[in-house]
């Protein structure tokens, strides 16, 4: 299980010997299948019949590129939703009283996130970017921000291939997407029992990025 899902990680594991491969973000629906193929059957498995859903690269690639107008940042539409509620009801059946928790501490940390992608991107360090962006992708998408996660990996993958234009732009859209998203975790925890409450007026606290 690993956040790596660039073309050609998941023939290089199983190359390497692995017995099979799933990328980040994990539905509870795929790791059931993957530990049913491996637990349940004597038979071994072809890995080349191995299925895998596509990575989320496949998504962002049809997905269309942010563009300037004028002296202010064009935000791109996002092909993905802000929230997917059927991954974070899986989370919820997962973490049970848990979940408030979970979703408190990625809005206590994500917003420590943007502020390194904001400095970094003063001064184009596209090594830190990387960094910060790959955390937040990956911890977005555990609870379910789609759209926030997809705007890191876009961050992500040009900081990798040393071709991120516009670094200003690009987090403009991840503070934009963070407040979407944060809006809509506050709702759903506003649901959940009562021990959510306090979670939730603690990461409305977090930070000054909350705000924006």
């Amino acid at each position: 299980m690993t956040a790596n899902a660039m073309s050609g990680d998941r023939q290089r594991c199983l190359e390497a010997g692995m017995d099979d491969y799933l990328s980040k973000p994990v539905s509870r629906e795929q790791l059931e299948n993957c530990l049913q193929r491996w637990l349940l059957h004597d038979a071994p498995v072809d890995k080349q019949a191995v299925s895998i859903d596509p990575s989320i690269d496949e998504l962002i690639a049809a997905a269309p590129a942010a563009a300037p107008a004028g002296n202010r940042p064009a935000l791109i539409q996002s092909n993905f939703p802000v929230l997917d509620h059927v991954m974070l009801d899986e989370l919820h059946q997962i973490a049970g009283e848990e979940t408030a928790r979970i979703i408190a501490l990625f809005l206590e940390d994500a917003p420590r996130l943007i502020a390194q992608l904001e400095k970094a991107s003063t001064v184009a360090d596209l090594e830190t970017m990387r960094e910060a962006a790959h955390t937040l992708k990956s911890s977005s998408a555990n609870v379910g921000a789609m759209a926030l996660s997809a705007a890191a990996k876009r961050i992500e993958l040009g900081a990798r291939a040393q071709r991120l234009e516009r670094p200003a732009v690009s987090v403009a859209l991840i503070i934009a997407e963070y407040a979407r998203a944060r809006v809509g975790l506050l709702g759903y925890m506003a649901q959940l029992p009562r021990a959510g409450a306090k979670a939730g007026a603690d990461a409305d606290h977090s930070s000054s990025l909350v705000s924006r």
